[in-house]
């Protein structure tokens, strides 16, 4: 069984949120989704605050509460894998010769994070229990491929509801995201 915590997607031009939303995942006393009238009203667009966008965020659960806001808690987020992808690729002995050298994970006691960026600058970061496998995959072909590109950019009709790495809201994004989270608890 899998615990998911939150996710995270941004751009990298300026980091203001584009869609933000919190849900209950896993209780105490069972592993399946529990939603409620209050959880799904409880979507919100905030401010431009900092550089960088925030294309999307979504909380299952969390051990323990945030102690700031999304906006600053994302714009740490944004400096951390700026810096850790700069770290990376600087440190990389064959200097990309053998294929991608981007950042893309790193875990503490506590939890790990999971990271993946588009070729168009679009940044996935998904925070789990610290034993997780790795998610890199998932956050390519799941999420960005399957949800994003075709759920919101295509809509199925392959034309463009939503603008790339813009705010958006999209249920069918939502509901995937919530049964792919749910799949994935139960593995």
């Amino acid at each position: 069984m899998v615990k998911l915590y939150t996710f995270h997607m941004f751009n990298k031009k300026v980091c203001l949120s584009l869609f933000s939303s919190r849900f209950e995942f896993l209780s105490k006393q069972t592993s399946f989704l529990t939603l409620s009238d209050a959880d799904i009203s409880s979507l919100s667009f905030p401010n431009n605050t900092f550089q960088g966008e925030i294309v999307y965020y979504h909380e299952w659960s969390r051990p323990y509460p945030r102690n700031v806001n999304v906006h600053e808690e994302t714009k740490t987020l944004f400096g951390l894998f700026f810096t850790m992808n700069q770290f990376a690729m600087k440190m990389d002995p064959m200097k990309g010769a053998l294929g991608d050298n981007h950042f893309r994970a790193f875990r503490t006691n506590n939890y790990k994070f999971h990271f993946y960026e588009t070729k168009t600058g679009l940044r996935l970061l998904l925070t789990t229990e610290p034993g997780c496998a790795d998610l890199h995959e998932h956050l390519r072909v799941k999420i960005h491929q399957t949800l994003y590109v075709d759920g919101v950019l295509k809509r199925g009709s392959g034309k463009a509801r939503y603008a790339a790495n813009a705010p958006f809201e999209c249920d069918a994004f939502r509901e995937g995201l919530l049964d792919w989270g749910k799949k994935l608890a139960h593995t």
